[in-house]
């Protein structure tokens, strides 16, 4: 019989996307610095092999796309722009793979069902990635 004295515990657990860059300040025409995204599980511990998406609004990076190595790291090098300002250096992390297992599918059943690739899918959920923002900011000199 159900007992509705018991109760239940609820736990919460959410990925972590953190940036960091060997520097905030640039001189403006191609200074570089690298900049290193480290993805952690809920429990802390690193997640390997996860696709993250550098993005830039002024200046470039080296990679665009970068897998996490086994410390959940993944590096691009930003070159500053010409001109002075802020850059903003945003990184997407595809977690479709397991938004899709989370509802007890089989991720690969489930690309054959929807008739797309991993890629087609990622560029799909892309807007809906866990999003997290880094300002270097680039003066004139």
């Amino acid at each position: 019989a159900l007992n509705t004295a018991d109760s239940v515990t609820l736990r919460f657990s959410t990925n972590s996307l953190t940036l960091s860059a060997a520097s905030t300040s640039l001189n403006v025409g191609g200074q570089s610095t690298t900049i290193t995204a480290t993805y952690t599980k809920g429990d802390g511990s690193p997640d390997a092999d996860k696709l993250l998406v550098f993005g830039a609004n002024a200046g470039t990076l080296s990679k665009d796309t970068v897998r996490t190595d086994g410390n959940g790291k993944a590096t691009s090098t930003f070159s500053s722009a010409t001109f002075s300002g802020v850059a903003t250096i945003q990184v997407n992390a595809h977690e479709f793979r397991g938004r899709v297992e989370s509802m007890k599918m089989n991720f690969d059943e489930y690309l054959g069902a929807i008739k797309k690739t991993e890629e087609e899918l990622k560029s799909e959920w892309k807007d809906d990635a866990t999003k997290r923002r880094f300002r270097a900011q680039v003066h004139g000199g």
